[in-house]
């Protein structure tokens, strides 16, 4: 399962991974918590901005971090910061963009046909194809009866999904990738658990599959609503839980962005346990337990056997 996260990167890093337009720099986050506003890639024009806003309050809001954040936007509208370069590297937009072109006058390279685009041409297709907003991490459950308190659903098992009818339509309409660097699962040991902090082993940002769904009728400025999907676990984070959040490989982002794409059998394929070779995993402080706790030495490690990763052993 996936009980919190984290996302450091920065805008920069997030941008030419995930081949999105960010507007501004990113706070790094150590310990995302369920109910919070996180950052997601879902395709361009989904979900619709909020119909209405509750009385007195503007569009723009708080997010955990204290900056204010627009419901269908990240972070605050303007010129784009960040944009690929043809080279795929990461550069910082001038103040204001460059005069167009005449495009009689400036003939595309000849590399540059329908068949060959360029790697501009992708990156542009990418970033113009995905879009990068605020949802609220769970689904509202509705409470079973009066006085007992309602439930948030944050995960969702990937075979859960493929198959059970509500959740099915959710998979082939409402798919989003949830933006992440790594995440922690708890072991269980007696009667209390200790947490492990997940990552890959280069650091790198990835992808955690999930589902989204519009806010109620009935309070439509709400933010959207998401959940992380989970796999069985792989053999590294196997004798920590059974479970572990569906992250998912670059080559399959675009399949999984792709609103056109409801085959189940091939997104199916994508919900694998993650390469054990990718990921490492270390024991950590039990201070991130506490949802209010959101500082880096949320990943110091400590003094218990840290879980090695797979064929650690065979590279030193």
């Amino acid at each position: 399962m996936c009980g919190r996260f984290t996302l450091r990167a920065s805008a920069e890093r997030v941008a030419g991974e995930f081949l999105v337009i960010l507007w501004e720099p990113l706070p790094p986050r150590y310990n995302i918590a369920p109910s919070q506003a996180i950052l997601v890639i879902v395709p361009m024009g989904q979900p619709a901005a909020p119909q209405s806003l509750p009385p007195g309050q503007s569009q723009a809001r708080a997010s955990p971090s204290g900056q204010r954040i627009s419901p269908n936007r990240v972070l605050i509208s303007g010129q784009p910061q960040f944009m690929l370069s043809p080279s795929g590297e990461i550069g910082r937009l001038a103040e204001s963009p460059p005069a167009p072109t005449d495009q009689a006058h400036s003939p595309r390279p000849e590399t540059a046909s329908p068949n060959r685009p360029t790697p501009m041409d992708q990156a542009v297709r990418a970033a113009t194809d995905r879009q990068v907003v605020w949802m609220q991490w769970g689904f509202r459950q509705t409470a079973p009866s009066a006085g007992q308190a309602s439930s948030l659903l944050i995960n969702l098992r990937a075979e859960t999904a493929l198959e059970h009818p509500n959740f099915r339509r959710l998979l082939e309409a409402h798919r989003c990738l949830i933006l992440a660097d790594g995440f922690y699962e708890w072991e269980k040991i007696g009667s209390g658990s200790l947490p492990y902090f997940v990552h890959r082993w280069d650091d790198r940002p990835f992808g955690m599959a999930g589902l989204w769904r519009p806010p109620d009728l009935a309070q439509p400025w709400l933010l959207p609503e998401c959940v992380v999907l989970t796999t069985p676990a792989n053999a590294l984070l196997r004798p920590i839980h059974d479970r572990m959040p569906a992250l998912l490989l670059p080559e399959d982002y675009a399949l999984w962005l792709d609103p056109e794409q409801q085959d189940a059998q091939k997104l199916g394929q994508a919900l694998q346990p993650y390469p054990d070779e990718l990921l490492e995993a270390y024991p950590v402080s039990q201070r991130i337990n506490s949802a209010d706790y959101d500082q880096p030495d949320c990943l110091q490690p400590q003094n218990r056997p840290r879980q090695r990763r797979l064929f650690e052993e065979e590279e030193e």
